[in-house]
């Protein structure tokens, strides 16, 4: 499921969206719609700089390393 999976999923992504309001980090999200988006995704937010990159997948593995 996507950020409104009304689960898991959603939770996490309302976690980090007061993380933003309440911190002033900065949150964004990429769903990957196939296994084959997972690398890309990861990749775009590393090409940003982002400082953390938070994976909800329980499929994503070597992209992680």
């Amino acid at each position: 499921g996507g950020v409104n999976d009304q689960s898991f999923n959603q939770s996490a992504w309302e976690g980090l969206q007061n993380a933003e309001s309440d911190f002033g980090v900065t949150v964004n999200y990429l769903e990957s719609a196939t296994d084959a988006d997972y690398s890309n995704n990861i990749e775009s937010f590393i090409d940003e700089d982002y400082d953390l990159i938070k994976i909800e997948e329980r499929r994503v593995g070597k992209e992680c390393r």
